[in-house]
């Protein structure tokens, strides 16, 4: 019984992962956008940190995404001159 129940959650992680990166390759900016918001609403809501804190920790995610968006969105291609 428990690894069916082990196996239903690999099951659904791996669907969710999956539906992640397919989303990813799809809308990078829109991904990193809802994952920042859940990492800035976590440390929100969930920590008793002060504003100061909440507001590195944005800053440190948002470089971060910003990071991997751009390199999601740029060509990698150089147009000969």
């Amino acid at each position: 019984m428990i690894t069916d129940f082990a196996r239903w959650v690999q099951h659904i992680l791996q669907t969710i992962g999956t539906g992640i990166a397919v989303r990813f390759r799809e809308e990078p900016v829109l991904v990193n956008a809802f994952l920042r918001a859940i990492v800035v609403l976590g440390t929100a809501f969930f920590l008793d940190w002060d504003k100061e804190q909440i507001a590195a920790v944005y800053v440190v995610i948002e470089s971060l995404t910003a990071l991997i968006s751009r390199q999601a969105v740029t060509p990698n291609v150089r147009v000969p001159e």
